[in-house]
């Protein structure tokens, strides 16, 4: 390796490489640096776009070799490296494919699309879920993975280690419309979410609420307030009930109004009755007090 042969410490050549160990150093250090360079210039190399970065001349070629070499040793990533000068501070964290200074090579296809298939999954979990925000997060490191990996295999210019491919046979390519079987499938998930969520609310005997009806159909309440339909529906429920408990109220009230009208002609014809109980007494007293007047007259003195 050019390095050792220009008796650069083995530990800072190591460094530079990012390699594990010494023996891991010690294994490739026949290669030099110039064969390392060679391959480099060699690679297709594109942006998030897709879009491939031109190949430096010169001096200018010298100082981009040289930034790459020290970037890899701080900056390197399992699908690309990073371009932005080491003095600088990434503004996107854990969001390489949206960084308009990440750049990959076709030596990282298979990480690619690993990883777009990865992400079409979650586009499709979460637009079951309802997630909108986060299927709208996924879809844009979509777009860009399509565009790499559009940009790394245009024309057959690169093998899989970033150097000229050898000519080969055509080879029957990807339906172009497989994305749209993932469209597909994610409409008949939604199709399939929305109908288990009406059903639920079908068979609710509780009072209607979009916590419950949530629950139930085993979805998030936001989902919920994206589904027009359904969402009308659940208010419409939601006031038959309220008209419901207001006639029953009404009926309760009007119960209640009769029967004080009956307890209080019952309290009435108490008073009634106490009068006349009262009279009778009276007039008895009156016809024993005439008795007893007669019979001392009748027995004289």
């Amino acid at each position: 390796m050019h390095q050792r042969q220009q008796m650069t410490p083995q530990e800072t050549v190591r460094r530079l490489l990012d390699h594990d160990s010494h023996a891991m150093t010690a294994h490739y250090a026949r290669l030099s640096d110039t064969t390392i360079r060679q391959q480099w210039k060699r690679a297709r190399k594109v942006n998030i776009a897709g879009e491939q970065l031109p190949a430096e001349s010169g001096r200018l070629a010298d100082a981009v070799w040289m930034k790459n070499n020290l970037a890899r040793a701080k900056t390197a990533l399992p699908n690309g490296y990073c371009a932005l000068p080491l003095q600088q501070k990434c503004e996107f964290a854990n969001a390489c494919l949206t960084c308009p200074v990440f750049v990959t090579t076709a030596k990282f296809l298979p990480q690619h699309r690993h990883q777009l298939e990865q992400t079409q999954a979650r586009i499709a979990q979460a637009d079951h879920n309802g997630h909108q925000r986060l299927a709208e997060m996924n879809r844009t490191v979509e777009k860009n993975l399509l565009s790499i990996i559009n940009g790394l295999t245009a024309s057959g210019c690169c093998g899989s280690n970033g150097t000229p491919a050898p000519a080969r046979e055509p080879r029957t390519r990807m339906p172009a419309d497989h994305p749209h079987h993932l469209a597909e499938h994610a409409r008949r998930r939604h199709r399939q979410t929305l109908d288990r969520a009406h059903q639920r609310l079908t068979e609710m005997a509780e009072p209607v609420t979009i916590a419950r009806v949530a629950d139930r159909a085993e979805v998030s309440r936001s989902w919920i307030y994206s589904q027009p339909a359904l969402r009308d529906r659940i208010q419409q429920l939601q006031h038959l009930q309220a008209d419901a408990n207001a006639a029953r109220g009404t009926v309760a009230r009007a119960s209640d109004d009769s029967l004080r009208q009956r307890l209080a002609l019952a309290h009435e014809r108490n008073s009634q009755l106490r009068t006349e109980n009262q009279q009778l007494r009276d007039a008895l007293a009156h016809a024993h007090g005439q008795l007893r007047a007669a019979r001392l007259v009748a027995e004289g003195p």
